[in-house]
C-alpha cells in the first residue's frame, strides 16, 4: 500500500542499510545512518579524498540522512548535520517543524540550531505565517509546549516572508543562512512586553534598515501582534539574505 510518510523502496539495482555511528546495522524501527550501492551511486567527492574516505566503505557510500526502516519501505527524518543536540537531549529538527505546521498562524517553519552558552545548541525557528495571520514569539512557545518534549520547545524567533527565506536553486533551505538570521535577528521568546515597549523606537529606526518583507516579533517593535499583512512587500530576492546583504539588525 502507497504510504506518503515513505520515501519509498530501492530502485533496481540499488541496495540500501542503516547503520549507527559505529557502522553497526540497526534494529528494524530504530533510526540510523542511511548507506546505499549500486551503478548509480557516484565514485568520489571532487579533490577530497579525506571526505571521500569518511563516506566510503568498499562500494557503500554513506548518503548524510538519518533514516529508520519499517516493513521494506524507508523513512527520512533529518541530514546527519542537522542535528540539535540542547541541554544534553537530542532534538530531531524535522519533528519541532512538523509540531510547528500544525499551528493555525504557521504557513512555513524552518529549525535549526545556534550555540548557546547555556543549552549547548538553542532550538531555534524560521517562521513564515499565513496570510492573514497574528502571531508571537511567546505565543508560539507557550503552544509548542503541549506538542514537543522540553528540550525541543523553540527558544528563538525570527518572523518572515515566503520570500526571504534562503533556498537553493532546488528550492531547500540554506542551513548555514537560516542560522544567521537567528543570530542576527532572532527574537528570545522571554522578551518582556516592558523591554519591547522601551525600544520601540529605536526598533522603528531599525526596521527602516530591515530587508523589504522582513518581520520582527512584537516583543521588540511594541506592539500586541506582528501579523502576515503588517509585513512590507517587494522584498530581496532570498539569496541575497546574510551578513552585509540586507539581514535584519534589531537592538
Amino acid at each position: 500500500d502507497f504510504d506518503p510518510t515513505s520515501v519509498g523502496i530501492p530502485i533496481p539495482g540499488v541496495e540500501w542499510k542503516i547503520l549507527d555511528d559505529d557502522r553497526k546495522p540497526v534494529s528494524e524501527g530504530a533510526r540510523g545512518n542511511l548507506w546505499v550501492k549500486g551503478p548509480v551511486v557516484f565514485d568520489r567527492y571532487w579533490n577530497d579524498t579525506e571526505r571521500t574516505s569518511q563516506a566510503r566503505d568498499g562500494e557503500w557510500y554513506e548518503m548524510g540522512d538519518v533514516v529508520e526502516a519499517r516493513e521494506g519501505r524507508l523513512y527520512f527524518h533529518y541530514r546527519k548535520g542537522a542535528g540539535i543536540r540542547s541541554g544534553g537531549e537530542f532534538v530531531s529538527p524535522t519533528v519541532v517543524e512538523e509540531a510547528l505546521m500544525k499551528h493555525p498562524a504557521v504557513a512555513e517553519a524552518y529549525v535549526v540550531g545556534v550555540d548557546d552558552d547555556e543549552w549547548g545548541q538553542k532550538v531555534s525557528v524560521v517562521l513564515v505565517l499565513k496570510e492573514g495571520a497574528s502571531a508571537t514569539a511567546a505565543e508560539v512557545h507557550t503552544w509548542m509546549k503541549g506538542q514537543v518534549p522540553k528540550a525541543s520547545v523553540p527558544k528563538t524567533f525570527v518572523f518572515v516572508t515566503a520570500n526571504q527565506v534562503p533556498r537553493t536553486p532546488a528550492g531547500k533551505p540554506i542551513l548555514a543562512e537560516l542560522r544567521r538570521m537567528v543570530q542576527s535577528s532572532g527574537i528570545d521568546y522571554r522578551s518582556s512586553g516592558e523591554a519591547g515597549a522601551a525600544n520601540t523606537t529605536a526598533a522603528a529606526e531599525a526596521r527602516e534598515e530591515l530587508l523589504p518583507g522582513a518581520a520582527v516579533s512584537s516583543e521588540v517593535v511594541g506592539v500586541e501582534q506582528v501579523r502576515a499583512e503588517d509585513t512590507p512587500k517587494g522584498g530581496k530576492p532570498a539569496g541575497e539574505i546574510g551578513p552585509g546583504k540586507g539581514t535584519p539588525k534589531l537592538p
